[in-house]
């Protein structure tokens, strides 16, 4: 069965906890540099492990910070994932997430968020 969008929709809500913890003083526009990043590393690589990344940064963007762009980018990469395959896209993000919240993280000059490579 399916993952519905109502499930990936609570996943991106508590990813934004996770966000919000985290990176406290992130802020819209690093969260939009972010997702730049991300989606520009999905272009180059189009691997499922770099389609997490640019919907975990959507959903810090549109879940957190509650943006326009963030909503956009959302529903984009939802659509996209509904089409492509939604458990694996969903399974992927989790997987991630597991990873990301095990991760040491420091802030660059941009006041973007890197994990730490160790």
């Amino acid at each position: 069965m399916d993952i519905s969008r109502a499930e990936f929709d609570r996943l991106a809500a508590n990813i934004a906890l996770w966000n919000a913890k985290v990176f406290p003083d992130a802020t819209e526009e690093s969260q939009t540099l972010k997702l730049h990043e991300e989606m520009m590393e999905y272009e180059k690589e189009h691997t499922l492990d770099e389609w997490a990344d640019c919907i975990i940064a959507a959903a810090g963007l549109k879940y957190r910070f509650h943006t326009f762009l963030g909503q956009i980018a959302w529903d984009y990469l939802m659509t996209e994932s509904f089409f492509k395959g939604v458990n694996l896209a969903f399974n992927a993000v989790q997987e991630k997430m597991a990873e990301n919240v095990k991760r040491k993280w420091v802030k660059d000059e941009l006041r973007i968020y890197r994990h730490v490579e160790e």
